[in-house]
């Protein structure tokens, strides 16, 4: 049994409860400007309860009125309008689904209109405030907080408060990070009044005290009140002031959540890519359960699995740990760890592409859990299955793994042809790849469940035409992949094969890559290999005939990503692009001058093509067929998930 303290109970001293399930704050592009919970984001929250989360934090609001106004300046911003009472209905919905299975509906107060962080674009045209007197580095002037303005802040912090009780949610978790918002009132760099606000921790606290004092006057013990701060000191905000901090607040608060915001700087790519689990998961939480801290601390930010988190609840570290990724790539990932079914998690592979989909395609999505995001329609797509069919899914990568999975769980009869001796198709390098440890839990995940679940899996096994022919399928699924596009330069079809390594070959190949090594392609894939092949101790040149290296990567990923490959010694060059490869080196352009990289190897890592032809040779072998993964269209491992998931569902 798993026992953590959580407060989110009825109103009592008796906090006790057998659960480590809670749900961190995060919003989502299911909302979209839409000012109440959606139907779509009413289920997604829904759904976390229904997997065994016991308290599910629903999004965020903001506490100005006059945000929902501004936002329309921008497509991405999503948050829930708790002020517009004609919403609140929506709201409700909200809170009864999660209370609908047993668990507890929190909301998050957020504060995207004050403090630090200001954009020209959006904040241009409005007095501007913050705890102090200064000037952005893009040039927004921001005023001091005059009292009235405070007092107008803790207005619109109580009425979100009030209005998310009315609502019948049970908890509400204010917003305190110190890079922006509430939290910056604490930081030293910041805040640098001169008055009864500024100055000491117990000055510099008084704002956020006060406002506390404000909502518990408003909603008296109804609604459960949380704090969220940093999780490690930083020059703005030493641990020790932390500490006070918190401690400051322990009377007037119900629960405090720290957030693991990463380690010191760390120059292992093996430490850095892979978000390793901390020592501890906040210098906060670890310092004040040494003093003795009253209140249940709840810790959260990719600290791994239930199993990790079991071992900082034993250590004594935390009362809860928190999840949002894991929750997103299983949202049933509670309910299994309860019932001793670890085994069946589908593990997150940290690519931040629940981040990166909000931001790029205003939407969103996860590239391991097909259904996130389209909960409400999948309901009405998927259909019982008409009859037992005998399907052969042709290629054991991931979309290939995922369809045959999806085909076996829904009754049928699958067989998966394989001609390498192992699955995995084009996510096997990470097996040789140390930094991507996240992708290999994946991979394994799926080959796992892949040999427990009943696909016949025919190994060294290269499927033909004939050979399915003869074996009378009622549905093929390929999933025969993409190869690499081989750009028309001279010398580049004469090279492959001997100085030239096709990108997908070049970590099966790495001990046959020469010392001085040129990448031509500057999307993600090229950037990882370039970093593997320093990292390995290889000469590393890059080439972009773009004019960004990685553009549609997520800054979590590709900012560290491109740091590390400066560390490593690794040359970029953008808007490069390539007029001649020979076995001396690669030429290319750069500042429209022709110019030189000399090379022992050449890999080539600018683009895929889908297998269209090899793919359809399999087209009359079953009464039904489909293309998926990258022989459908090429695209990253979530278009091989979902095109392999709808496939297989459509059985």
């Amino acid at each position: 049994e798993r026992k953590a303290f959580c407060c989110l109970l009825p109103w009592s001293d008796q906090m006790q409860m057998d659960s480590l399930a809670f749900v961190d704050p995060h919003n989502h592009s299911l909302q979209a400007r839409e000012k109440g919970p959606t139907d779509e984001a009413i289920r997604y929250f829904a759904n976390k309860a229904k997997g065994g989360a016991d308290a599910v934090i629903c999004g965020s609001c903001d506490y100005a009125p006059e945000f929902y106004t501004l936002r329309e300046q921008d497509p991405w911003w999503n948050q829930y309008n708790l002020h517009d009472k004609i919403n609140l209905r929506y709201f409700v919905k909200q809170a009864d689904a999660i209370h609908y299975y047993g668990a507890r509906a929190g909301l998050s107060i957020h504060n995207q209109l004050y403090g630090w962080w200001k954009r020209a674009d959006y904040d241009k045209g409005r007095t501007l405030y913050g705890p102090a007197d200064t000037v952005t580095a893009d040039g927004m002037v921001i005023h001091e907080t005059p009292y009235e303005e405070m007092q107008r802040i803790y207005n619109g912090y109580c009425d979100c408060a009030e209005n998310a009780m009315t609502c019948g949610y049970d908890f509400i978790l204010l917003y305190g990070f110190t890079h922006g918002g509430l939290g910056c009132w604490l930081s030293k760099v910041v805040n640098t009044r001169t008055d009864e606000y500024g100055g000491p921790i117990e000055n510099r606290a008084r704002f956020i005290v006060g406002l506390l004092d404000a909502i518990r006057a408003r909603v008296g013990s109804k609604i459960v009140i949380g704090f969220r701060m940093d999780g490690n000191g930083s020059d703005a905000l030493p641990l020790e002031d932390m500490v006070a901090f918190a401690t400051l607040i322990e009377g007037k608060i119900d629960f405090l959540n720290t957030h693991h915001r990463g380690l010191t700087p760390r120059q292992d790519p093996v430490e850095v890519l892979n978000n390793p689990l901390p020592e501890t998961p906040s210098e906060l939480a670890q310092a004040l359960k040494a003093n003795g801290y009253s209140k249940p601390l709840f810790v959260g930010n990719g600290l791994g699995t239930p199993a990790d988190a079991e071992k900082f609840l034993e250590a004594g570290y935390a009362d809860v740990i928190a999840y949002v990724r894991q929750g997103i790539a299983d949202p049933d990932v509670w309910v299994k760890a309860r019932e001793g079914r670890e085994d069946e998690i589908v593990p997150c592979i940290l690519c931040t592409n629940c981040h990166n989909d909000h931001f790029q395609n205003y939407y969103y999505s996860c590239s391991v859990n097909p259904v996130i995001g389209r909960e409400n329609s999948m309901a009405g797509y998927i259909e019982p299955p008409k009859k037992k069919k005998k399907v052969a899914v042709i290629g054991g990568g991931p979309a290939g793994m995922e369809a045959a999975l999806m085909g076996v769980r829904r009754g049928h009869d699958v067989w998966l042809y394989e001609k390498r001796d192992t699955l995995g198709g084009n996510i096997r390098f990470a097996d040789v790849v140390p930094f991507k440890k996240p992708l290999k839990a994946f991979k394994d995940y799926l080959i796992d469940r892949v040999g427990k679940e009943g696909v016949k899996v025919l190994l060294n096994t290269e499927a033909t035409p004939a050979l399915l022919h003869a074996e009378h399928f009622d549905t093929v699924l390929a999933a025969v992949g993409a190869r690499e596009s081989v750009p028309d330069i001279p010398g580049m079809k004469e090279g492959l094969g001997r100085y030239v390594i096709p990108g997908s070959e070049a970590y099966d190949k790495a001990d046959l890559v020469g010392q001085n090594v040129v990448i031509m392609g500057g999307g993600l894939s090229g950037c990882d290999e370039a970093l593997y092949l320093a990292w390995k101790g290889k000469n590393v040149t890059l080439l972009s005939r773009n004019a960004k290296v990685a553009p549609k990567g997520y800054f979590q990923y590709r900012d560290p990503l491109l740091e590390l490959c400066s560390q490593y010694g690794v040359t970029i060059h953008t808007a490069a692009p390539c007029v001649g490869v020979s076995e001396e080196g690669v030429t290319f352009l750069l500042e429209g001058q022709p110019t030189f990289a000399a090379a022992d190897t050449v890999i080539l890592a600018a683009g895929m093509q889908s297998k269209v032809e090899e793919a359809g040779a399999f087209r009359d072998c079953g009464f039904d067929f489909q293309a998926i993964g990258d022989c459908w269209k090429v695209g990253a491992g979530k278009n091989a998930i979902r095109t392999g998931y709808d496939a297989g569902v459509r059985l």
